[in-house]
C-alpha cells in the first residue's frame, strides 16, 4: 500500500455513495409518481419487482390542495393515493391537504362532488370506496351520454290590437250572392 491509499477512508466513501444512491432513488420515485399523476405514456419501464406490486401511495404535502376546487382536489387525492377511498377518508385527506372550506358538513360536499364526477364519467363507486374511472380498463369504464337539450318553445304572443283601426273599419255582412268565384275555377263552355 502506498501512502495515498492508506489515507483514504473507504467507510466515508461508501457512506457518501449510499447517500447519493438514496437521493437518486427518491428523485426517481418522485419522477415516476409525477408521470403517473399526469398519465404520461412515456414512462420508463419498471423492473419486474415493481411491476407486480402496485406503487405505494404518495405522501401529499400540507397545502397541496390550497386554491384547488373540490373536484380537482378529489381527483388529485385519488391519483396520489392510488387506491379506492371512502368518502370519510377522502374528506379527511382533503382537509389535511389544506383545502379551504367553510362548510360545517364537508363530508356532504365531498359526497355531492363525487356523485357529480361519477355522472361525468370521471369517478366510479365500488363496494369498498371511490376510485377514478381511468383505473379501469376501457371496456369497463362508464360511458357518459351527452344529453342534448331540447329547444325551449317560446309562447306565441298575440298581436296587439289597434283599437282605433278596428273601429274605423266597418264590418260588412256577406251574403251568399256577394261571394266571388275563385280565380282558379274555370267554367265549362256551354254546349250548343
Amino acid at each position: 500500500m502506498t501512502d495515498q491509499e492508506s489515507k483514504l477512508d473507504y467507510t466515508a466513501i461508501l457512506n457518501d455513495m449510499k447517500a447519493k444512491r438514496a437521493s437518486l432513488d427518491a428523485s426517481i420515485a418522485a419522477l415516476e409518481s409525477t408521470l403517473a399523476m399526469f398519465g404520461s405514456s412515456s414512462a420508463a419501464p419498471r423492473s419486474t419487482a415493481s411491476a407486480t406490486a402496485p406503487p405505494p401511495p404518495m405522501d401529499l404535502p400540507r397545502g397541496a390542495f390550497l386554491g384547488k376546487t373540490v373536484g380537482d382536489a378529489i381527483t388529485l387525492y385519488l391519483t396520489a393515493m392510488r387506491q379506492r377511498k371512502t368518502v370519510d377518508e377522502i374528506a379527511e385527506g382533503l382537509l389535511s391537504g389544506g383545502i379551504a372550506t367553510t362548510s360545517p358538513n364537508f363530508k356532504g360536499v365531498v359526497q355531492a362532488k363525487l356523485q357529480h364526477l361519477k355522472a361525468n364519467g370521471h369517478a366510479v363507486r365500488h363496494d369498498d370506496g371511490w376510485g377514478l374511472s381511468e383505473w379501469l380498463s376501457p371496456g369497463f369504464r362508464p360511458t357518459v351520454e351527452k344529453k342534448t337539450a331540447k329547444p325551449v318553445k317560446k309562447a306565441k304572443r298575440a298581436k296587439p290590437i289597434d283599437k282605433a283601426a278596428k273601429k274605423a273599419e266597418p264590418k260588412l255582412k256577406q251574403t251568399p250572392g256577394d261571394r266571388e268565384a275563385p280565380e282558379n275555377i274555370h267554367t265549362m263552355p256551354k254546349a250548343s
